[in-house]
């Protein structure tokens, strides 16, 4: 009984990752702004390792 619940778990964890691609994949746009947010972060990380470097 427990091993099947398991199962069940990982089954509706598995779908639920697949249905969240499949839904970034189809908002295009989605996918895109998660992409600028991602670089943004980076970008803000860059700059503030980059003003160190100029003070010091």
């Amino acid at each position: 009984m427990h091993e099947f619940t398991n199962k069940n778990l990982s089954l509706s964890l598995s779908l639920s990752l697949s249905v969240s691609l499949m839904w970034l994949f189809c908002n295009y746009d989605g996918l895109l702004l998660l992409l600028l947010l991602c670089n943004v972060c980076v970008w803000e990380d860059e700059n503030e390792i980059g003003e160190a470097e100029v003070g010091s």
